[in-house]
């Protein structure tokens, strides 16, 4: 499995890794061109897997979607839901990432299927590689965290 970047900003990147869309989030807020980006890759890779895993990673401070934003995306995992298998690594402190948790349970609620939360990226890999067959964790840890510091260097 390849890493393919699809977009990189100075507090986004999204890529893919065989069937993982990854997003990671620094302080951005998220845009309508964002989620075009994101619905054309969901997409795409769909069209080449069963299922596709959705790893978003938000670091501390970054804003909650708006709810414009969030019924866009809303409908767009409700088309493929059962092939879709989502995770958030809220990474923060106090009640930001208290807030950003409660975040990701409306979206479960809202969607009807399970979203994985969690604090840290290495239980969500572990997470999503029970759920998607061949999904090496380490891997993901080691991906996510160069894509990180990619936004570091900007």
């Amino acid at each position: 499995m390849d890493l393919r970047i699809h977009h990189r900003s100075d507090g986004e990147v999204a890529a893919e890794l065989g069937p993982l869309l990854l997003r990671v989030v620094r302080g951005g807020s998220t845009t309508d061109e964002a989620v075009d980006r994101l619905v054309e890759m969901l997409e795409g890779m769909l069209a080449r897997w069963p299922a596709v895993g959705v790893l978003i990673i938000v670091e501390h401070g970054t804003p909650r979607p708006t709810p414009e934003i969030r019924r866009r995306v809303d409908a767009v995992l409700r088309r493929h839901g059962e092939r879709v298998v989502i995770g958030y690594a809220f990474l923060g402190l106090g009640f930001w990432s208290f807030e950003a948790r409660e975040f990701a349970a409306e979206r479960a609620a809202a969607l009807g299927e399970p979203v994985f939360v969690e604090v840290d990226v290495e239980q969500l890999a572990r997470r999503m590689s029970l759920e998607l067959v061949g999904i090496d964790p380490e891997r993901i840890v080691r991906t996510v965290a160069q894509l990180q510091a990619d936004l570091v260097g900007g």
